[in-house]
């Protein structure tokens, strides 16, 4: 007959087990998270598509669409007719 003790130290163990991989894979999410975050800023903000990288200040459109890939980028005002490319 397994010992009281035995049962108690494997169930302290598995629950430590889960709890380290639950922070792990917690924390590979937020990293994960805040790089697609950075990146899609960082194109954003040199008037790229956040999912193709194709160059939207010369699309000179007022859709939020890209005309290369179809994504929606949250800043139409990077492209709009008009306005000057940076740099």
């Amino acid at each position: 007959m397994v010992e009281a003790r035995v049962v108690a130290t494997f169930l302290m163990s598995a629950i430590t087990l889960l709890t380290v991989a639950g922070i792990v894979v917690f924390s590979f999410r937020r990293l994960r998270d805040t790089w697609r975050t950075r990146r899609d800023l960082r194109l954003r903000e040199a008037g790229l598509c956040s999912h193709c990288g194709y160059d939207l200040r010369e699309h000179g459109s007022d859709s939020a669409r890209c005309p290369e890939c179809g994504g929606i980028n949250l800043n139409p005002a990077v492209y709009r007719q008009g306005e000057e490319s940076p740099g």
